[in-house]
């Protein structure tokens, strides 16, 4: 035992500062502190808190969510994606005074007292996801004194006044991607927040038109953006004389077009049908009932670059679409949901041979070829089936097929045969088979809040 001790106290501090990084905060807060004086005190160290975060579970009270940030000094990543209490917002400002990362996407209201102590007591934010459900007074005020803010997502069930985005402009110099899903803004003081952040802002998610519904893309086109996410397109009035200004946009990389209801599918082709989306790395299309298989040939034939395609809700397409989308050679991450392609579309899919994420939700057509066609995908390092009927699921070729397969997701499906993924558990002890609760929450998670860096 005296040797064991020996060794530990002989290991230089950058070391056990980089062992502690990849543990849990939970196996720092309540273990590796706890062994001796000195691990207590490299536990504290800012360099590894830099890689902890605490994220409660969702069955965490609240109290012991408390409990917990008072005996984290140094946090500095909070993701909270429960409904909390007074009690935890309170624990935030008391405790949490190195915080840089705060998400706290399910709150259903933050009154402005709580943004106000937030400034003052938690200075260094440099990332901040909010959720509202009901905005009473102009919330933007309470961000005015968030000088280190770089990102700033918003999201509002209900807004009851107009919102003002200038002071936002004002005094987040820093700030360099902004989502507001909330329609209550006035175009000319969103065309000033931007002029105002137009050489730091990189990454912008708005709603598509403001509360007149005045289309928001002539204004956008004043920023160099390089990601860009609209939500409610069918808002906007005139949509198809203004969708030639996403073409204008000629730094972009990543789009992301939600409710993208035009009545005709050559108004959807125009979007793509310009020499600058040929440097398009990232396209999330969600909802559109109008995308047919002319919409996919323009995307293929205009976006050659996409690393990444998210076609979620999009109707009318056909198994030729899916043919089309295998062009895409250094495609990586596909995610599908739509009721018309059967499974001769799933059969090209084996020709994408880069593929390392796919996602399918409510395929209804989905059966046995088509499974067959996917586990062929020997390079695939997550799949997630949302909604399917895994009746004919080919279990026993997962673990010869798919042997690099780290993740997969089976929320909401039919006839799950928990004895085959016990099977493929010890075939694969690397992979981890999500349960329907933890999909669930991370399907919601990517259609809200999703990451666009």
């Amino acid at each position: 035992m005296a040797a064991v001790n020996a060794l530990l106290e002989s290991f230089p501090t950058e070391i056990l500062e980089r062992i502690f990084s990849y543990c849990t905060y939970e196996d720092v807060l309540q273990s590796i502190q706890n062994v001796c004086t000195r691990w207590r005190q490299v536990a504290q160290s800012s360099r590894v808190w830099k890689h902890l975060e605490y994220y409660p579970k969702m069955d965490t009270s609240c109290k012991q969510i408390v409990e917990m940030l008072k005996n984290s000094p140094k946090l500095q990543n909070l993701i909270l994606k429960k409904e909390c209490d007074d009690s935890v917002l309170q624990a935030i400002t008391d405790n949490c005074v190195e915080l840089k990362k705060l998400q706290m996407i399910r709150q259903p209201y933050f009154n402005i007292n709580f943004m106000k102590d937030l400034q003052e007591h938690c200075p260094k934010i440099e990332y901040l996801n909010v959720g509202f459900g009901v905005l009473e007074k102009d919330i933007s005020k309470g961000f005015e004194k968030f000088t280190n803010l770089k990102v700033l997502i918003v999201t509002t069930v209900i807004c009851t006044l107009d919102l003002s985005l200038r002071p936002l402009g004002e005094y987040c110099k820093k700030l360099e991607h902004f989502e507001f899903q909330c329609y209550n803004f006035e175009i000319n003081d969103f065309r000033q927040f931007l002029l105002m952040r137009k050489e730091t802002l990189h990454t912008l998610g708005v709603h598509c038109c403001d509360m007149s519904g005045e289309c928001v893309l002539p204004v956008v086109s004043l920023c160099k953006l390089k990601s860009l996410s609209l939500f409610n397109y069918a808002d906007c009035k005139r949509q198809e004389t203004k969708i030639k200004h996403i073409g204008q946009l000629n730094t972009l990389r990543s789009l992301t077009v939600e409710n993208l209801w035009s009545d005709k599918s050559d108004h959807i082709k125009n979007i793509f049908e310009n020499e600058n989306m040929s440097q398009l790395r990232k396209l999330t299309i969600y909802k559109s009932w109008y995308f047919d298989d002319t919409v996919t040939d323009a995307i293929v034939n205009n976006c050659p670059m996409l690393q990444t395609l998210s076609l979620e809700w999009c109707q009318n397409m056909t198994d030729e679409s899916l043919k089309t989308i295998c062009n895409f050679k250094e495609l990586t991450f596909f995610n599908i949901s739509c009721n018309d392609v059967v499974n001769s579309g799933f059969l090209h899919l084996q020709d994408m041979h880069h593929l390392k994420c796919l996602r399918i939700a409510k395929c209804c057509r989905l059966s046995k070829q088509g499974f067959k066609g996917i586990a062929k995908l020997s390079k695939l390092q997550e799949l997630k089936l949302w909604g399917q009927d895994l009746a004919e699921f080919p279990w026993k070729v997962i673990p010869c097929q798919m042997k690099y397969l780290r993740c997969l997701g089976i929320y909401s499906c039919k006839n799950v045969d928990m004895c085959a993924i016990e099977k493929l558990k010890r075939y694969i002890p690397a992979v981890n088979v999500s349960d329907q609760e933890t999909v669930m929450t991370e399907f919601v998670a990517d259609f809200k809040w999703d990451d666009l860096f």
